[in-house]
């Protein structure tokens, strides 16, 4: 014979068929298809699912692969050193292979996509920025040589 399940819901209290955690209604989503007018998981566990489920299927990584990652960068975003954390990092792929090549910040992420990964057209607007700044070529050459 099984174990007797606890009941779903009590009042106002219900219990996660995830974590089995017993939990205010407040903690759980709409879902109109359930006798309870709520979902089975908690907004806490259906959360974590989706996180994990959208790492695995668009980069074919875990949560946890991905945090090592971090950690090997010494949550830093990869191209200009910004502190970043697993809410805050973007990965760096490419969309074809789905190899991964680095954690990046957001700010350097959407300047790559602009840019369509062309290394020329990240140099003609930071050659651009340095003329506007008044940044003597010699020191911008510096610069990018001390990167290499």
């Amino acid at each position: 014979m099984s174990k007797p399940k606890p009941p779903v819901r009590v009042g106002d209290r219900k219990v996660c068929s995830k974590c089995r955690w017993e939990k205010h209604v407040s903690e759980f989503g709409k879902n109109n298809s359930k006798r309870d007018r709520l979902n089975t998981w908690c907004n806490t566990c259906k959360s974590e699912y989706f996180k994990q489920h959208y790492v695995k299927k668009k980069y074919n990584r875990t949560l946890e692969e991905t945090e090592q990652i971090l950690i090997d960068q010494t949550r830093e975003c990869a191209s200009d050193g910004t502190p970043i954390n697993m809410k805050t990092r973007k990965m760096h792929h490419n969309k074809e292979t789905g190899q991964i090549y680095d954690l990046l910040c957001h700010s350097c992420n959407m300047v790559l996509g602009y840019a369509h990964h062309d290394y020329r057209v990240i140099l003609m607007c930071a050659i651009y920025q340095a003329k506007l700044n008044n940044i003597d070529f010699g020191e911008f050459i510096d610069f990018l040589k001390s990167k290499f």
